[in-house]
Order: C-alpha cells, then sequence, then structure tokens
C-alpha cells in the first residue's frame, strides 16, 4: 500500500485484532483507540501510513436515534438506561466505549479518552466464551472505565439470556451482539424470552434471518436492525482514510444515499 499509489487506505471489515497484532509497530501514526481496542479497522496512506479503530466512534454517531427509540428520551436522559449486550466481541468493544467515552466532534484529536458525563445506569455484557469477556474487560481498564456500574456475566445457553432480559430494569437497550442470525442461524435467545414494554431489542446484523428481532416483537419490545451502524461504519472508515471530518452532515447525506439498498426491517406488530 505505501508503494501504490492507486491505493489511499483500506476499510478493514474482518481480523482487526489480527491485523493490529501484526502490523501496528509498523504505523507511522495511529489514533489513540487502537491502543485502547488492539484492533485496526481502517489504514491510510496519504502522508503517512496510518491505523484508526473507528467502530467506537461510528456507533457513537447513531446513538441518540438508539436512545430515543428505547423511551429513554434524549441522549441527556443515557444515565437511566440500563443496557444489556448480548455477545463480547468487537462490536461489543465499540458500544462500550461509545457508552463510557465522550463521542463528541473531537473524538479524534484529542490525546486520550474522556468519559461521559451521563453514563448509562447499567450495562453488562455477556457470552459463553469467558476469554472474550476477559478481554473485554481489559479493555475497559486500558480505556479507563470504571466497573461500577459495569458487568461481565457468562452465559451457558440461551436460557441464561432469557434470564437476564427477563430481569433487566426499564428503560432498557437489549443488543444482539454475537452475530446469530447472520453468521450464524439462530438468536441468543429462546422462543420464550420476555422484553419489557419500554424495551428496544437492537440486532447489530441487518441480514439473515434475523431471528431475534422476529422473538423481541413478539414480545411486545421495539425493534431495530443493525443497518444504520453498518452505514455509520462505513462512513466513519472512509472518512478517517480521506481526512474528511466525520460530521452529523456528512452521515446524514451518506445514509440518504445509502437508503435505496436497506434490506427491509423487522417491525413492531400492530
Amino acid at each position: 500500500m505505501r508503494r501504490n499509489p492507486e491505493v489511499h487506505g483500506a476499510l478493514i471489515t474482518a481480523h482487526k485484532l489480527r491485523l493490529y497484532r501484526a502490523c501496528a509497530q509498523d504505523l507511522e501514526r495511529r489514533d489513540w483507540l487502537t491502543d485502547i481496542t488492539h484492533e485496526i479497522n481502517a489504514l491510510a496512506t496519504a502522508a503517512t501510513l496510518a491505523g484508526y479503530a473507528r467502530d467506537a466512534l461510528s456507533l457513537g454517531r447513531i446513538l441518540p436515534g438508539i436512545i430515543r427509540s428505547t423511551g429513554a428520551g434524549t441522549m441527556h436522559d443515557l444515565h437511566d438506561l440500563h443496557v444489556l449486550c448480548l455477545g463480547a466481541g468487537g462490536a461489543a468493544t465499540a458500544l462500550m466505549l461509545a457508552l463510557h467515552l465522550d463521542t463528541g466532534p473531537d473524538w479524534h484529536a484529542g490525546a486520550g479518552p474522556h468519559p461521559r458525563d451521563d453514563p448509562p445506569a447499567s450495562v453488562a455484557f455477556t457470552d459463553v466464551d469467558p476469554a472474550a469477556l476477559a478481554d473485554l474487560r481489559s479493555v475497559a481498564d486500558r480505556a479507563g472505565i470504571g466497573t461500577s456500574r459495569l458487568s461481565f456475566l457468562r452465559v451457558h445457553e440461551p436460557a441464561d439470556s432469557d434470564a437476564l432480559v427477563a430481569g433487566l430494569p426499564s428503560p432498557a437497550l437489549v443488543i444482539n451482539a454475537t452475530g446469530l442470525g447472520k453468521d450464524a442461524p439462530g438468536s441468543p435467545v429462546t422462543d420464550r424470552a420476555r422484553f419489557g414494554p419500554a424495551t428496544l431489542a437492537w440486532d447489530l446484523n441487518y441480514r439473515g434471518d434475523l431471528t431475534y428481532l422476529r422473538q423481541a416483537a413478539a414480545s411486545g419490545a421495539g425493534t431495530m436492525d443493525g443497518w444504520d451502524y453498518f452505514v455509520a461504519g462505513w462512513a466513519g472508515g472512509l472518512t478517517a482514510i480521506t481526512e474528511i471530518p466525520f460530521t452529523a452532515d456528512l452521515l446524514t447525506r451518506f445514509a440518504l444515499a445509502a437508503a435505496p439498498h436497506r434490506p427491509q426491517a423487522v417491525r413492531k406488530p400492530g
């Protein structure tokens, strides 16, 4: 890439952790999020070879709309929200950072993380793999995120997730970050899962069988698929490569251009 003038950069959609391990030391510049997350999701080859971890920034750009959809009101009411994230991989890492660190316009310009003034009331991450939970906890430590409202829970089967969903206070946001429903069929919960009425079920998948969203809708919850996050992820990576500011207006224009290609979302019955 360094030697090819036709290549301006690359957006990394898989093996982000492996890429960091393989080439972080060869980068001439990298944003501080790469060293917090230990991943790279964008490479730019303009004046210098630079690496970025932009997923948390992308997610932070769409969080205001997500929070309003839960019934929690505006982002100023984020501190009232209870979040349950099913899955502790890369998307969960981005979510944890966006919920606890300031993702304002100066996010990418600062020398390090700045905590939000209004973190959620509680955030719980679950996974069947204890190593994934340990890795996520390590990211929290590197980012300086306090754990008083944060928990990391191992689950063994979907029924364990059902119990956590049923016991979640309102308003609530329950996220499928497992890949089930896209990378593999199925859902992290069973058909018996009971979502509260003031709950938004958010699936980070936007294609596949989306079983999780059908289950949540049948239980009376609001639903949202992962299309907006997908679009914001590409916008975040491409703006890093082109060194164009990632503004709300740019994301709106990017989303409008992508809208005709959006798969039909699962909707709440009635």
